[in-house]
């Protein structure tokens, strides 16, 4: 029977009043070792998230219910749809028209009249809705950020790390997305990249009064923690270790949530078989 070695650790930080007041302080901190006869689950894929309801996607094709009829639009072969994103006005696909395992096209469908807005020829491995009317588009070493009434590029940045994994979208203020290897700071009014950072662990950014935190994890030393940027610059403000990661691992996940003003949760796990 195979058996998971899980490490869990749970730590309360409070962040300094400015960036000048003080250094991060662990308030609380916790760390077991457990076993379990099942894996620990692995995060969700991220899924289609308010897709309107007058549209119906099935195999190679999108169907827009509208005004009592049907309108039906191709999209390239029966398996090749990639990605789906939807900003506030439009539902966007990404597909593949041809063999290659991901979207070589993207096409952008109205959902009240069911007609096509735009369509791009763009190699994409990944999209994810951002704010209104932006999206960010992952392709092989970069990342667009388009405005999906148009299908313009208004931000762009490279990346070193695949994969969106998290988007921290704060009542106000800028959007952090988070790669497998990157931390970046959108505009959330015009899509411009402000600032990115190389990102260590897998998990999401959380956003303070005064900082954007961040996980990392040194895997030569075995060690984990949080650091924090400035909001504005992405300046480096401070890090703390949160203690070890209990070893080579197989899974990793470290999530961080805002737990008043100016404390972050910091959750982590580590497993391995």
């Amino acid at each position: 029977m195979r058996r998971w070695l899980v490490s869990l650790a749970l730590a309360v930080v409070t962040m300094p009043g400015s960036a000048e007041a003080e250094d991060l302080r662990v308030e609380l901190a916790s760390h077991t070792i457990t076993t379990s006869i099942t894996a620990p689950p692995r995060a969700a894929a991220p899924r289609v998230a308010g897709l309107p309801a007058s549209v119906e996607v099935d195999l190679g094709a999108v169907t827009i219910t509208t005004g009592g009829r049907k309108i039906r639009h191709p999209l390239g072969r029966p398996d090749g749809t990639s990605w789906i994103a939807c900003g506030r006005s439009r539902v966007v696909f990404g597909f593949a028209a041809r063999p290659g395992g991901h979207a070589d096209s993207i096409v952008a469908i109205d959902p009240v009249t069911g007609a096509i807005a735009w369509r791009r020829a763009v190699d994409s491995l990944f999209a994810a809705e951002l704010v209104d009317d932006l999206i960010a588009v992952e392709r092989a070493g970069t990342l667009d950020i388009l405005d999906v009434r148009t299908g313009n590029t208004v931000g762009t940045t490279p990346i070193a790390g695949q994969r969106i994994q998290a988007v921290c979208r704060p009542g106000r203020g800028d959007l952090h997305l988070k790669t497998q290897g990157d931390l970046i700071a959108i505009d959330r009014g015009t899509g411009a990249v402000r600032w990115v950072q190389p990102a260590t662990a897998i998990g999401n950014p959380a956003v303070t009064v005064d900082a954007v935190v961040d996980a990392w994890v040194d895997r030569a030393t075995h060690r984990f923690g949080i650091v924090t940027y400035h909001p504005a610059t992405g300046q480096r403000l401070d890090s703390i270790d949160l203690g070890a990661t209990g070893g080579w691992y197989d899974r990793e996940r470290i999530e961080l949530a805002p737990d008043g003003s100016r404390e972050v949760l910091v959750s982590a796990m580590f497993a391995v078989a």
